[in-house]
């Protein structure tokens, strides 16, 4: 029979065994738990990391549908070099495309694919990321084309102002330089060359243009003068009636002269005085004639023949004032 004692110390080793033992149970469950709660967290934080990249890619997108969907505004500008170059190129909200060398306007009509090119561009470039925006030539360098790129698209507007690459400080961003290229071309396919001239006098300057070179003799040649006053005072000049034009544009040949400054223009009755006139500083007068190569000269109809034309234009109109400025360029028609 088992005495009290050796009862005692059986229980006694089964209890502390059942302690230790349940001590190690809770222990391992404890790691376990552990365990699973660090891969736990490493998941929400994998989840996090795809929700964010997720979100990121979401508001990509939304930006590219935005791009799409919002008009697009961009004004595009070259400047500088030896000859001074002065280059304008830009699209308005209707799509319109305006580009001008010297002054002279041209202007298109984008088709939307064109647009949709364009915005391309600026999406594949990164253009609303690239920075710094202003790129400065290098001290000592001289005679390079500086550009400036602003676009604007619903709340977003940009503008960038660089040199170019071998003039510039800091190294330009290949995205920008991929820009540059894609605007150069197509301010070149936006220039349809003209057949224009400008002569600058006595403070003024008078442009004159023709839309071509060369016309057949059925063409309509479109004629355009534009005088600006480019000095700092007034010009005073006589019109010979309050309903002439202020300047005279004339079609020369070797044997023949036409006044064309009325061409095909339906006889205006106007009381026969002289009239005082005034060219402001910075005012701009722009006169157009449309020649159909068959000129009402004194109610005569005269044909024209095939031949080299120099076409001028004189300010102010009146023979007996002094000739300010003139500008001409030449055309050849052909039967």
């Amino acid at each position: 029979m088992i005495n009290a004692t050796v009862t005692y110390a059986i229980f006694g080793g089964l209890f502390v065994a059942g302690i230790a033992l349940g001590y190690f149970v809770s222990q391992q469950q404890v790691s376990e738990l552990r365990s699973q709660m660090v891969d736990i967290v490493n998941r929400i934080a994998e989840g996090n990391a795809q929700i964010q990249s997720l979100q990121s890619d979401i508001g990509q997108l939304e930006r590219e549908v935005a791009y799409y969907k919002t008009p697009i505004i961009l004004e595009y500008t070259k400047t500088g070099g030896i000859a001074g170059i002065n280059q304008y190129l830009k699209i308005d909200e209707f799509g319109n495309l305006i580009a001008s060398s010297t002054g002279i306007e041209q202007q298109s009509k984008l088709s939307q694919q064109s647009i949709t090119k364009i915005k391309d561009i600026l999406i594949e470039n990164d253009f609303f990321d690239i920075y710094p925006i202003v790129y400065n030539a290098a001290p000592g360098n001289a005679d390079f084309f500086a550009y400036s790129l602003t676009v604007t698209m619903a709340d977003l507007r940009k503008q960038i102002i660089w040199v170019d690459s071998w003039a510039s400080e800091d190294e330009l961003p290949e995205e920008l330089l991929s820009i540059q290229a894609e605007l150069a071309a197509l301010y070149d396919s936006a220039v349809i060359p003209v057949n224009a001239n400008t002569e600058i006098g006595n403070g003024l300057k008078l442009t004159l243009k023709a839309d071509k070179v060369e016309y057949s003799s059925k063409d309509v040649v479109h004629i355009t003068a534009m005088l600006e006053n480019i000095g700092p005072h007034t010009v005073a000049y006589t019109s010979p009636t309050p309903c002439d034009s202020n300047i005279q544009i004339v079609v020369k040949s070797e044997s023949n002269m036409y006044d064309i400054t009325y061409a095909n223009r339906e006889p205006i009755p106007c009381i026969q005085v002289l009239q005082s006139r005034e060219l402001l500083p910075g005012s701009l007068i722009v006169q157009e004639v449309e020649w159909d190569q068959e000129l009402t000269i004194d109610d005569v109809k005269t044909k024209v023949s095939a031949d080299v034309y120099t076409i001028e234009a004189r300010f102010p109109l009146a023979n007996f004032e002094e000739t300010l400025v003139k500008s001409s360029i030449a055309i050849q028609i052909k039967d």
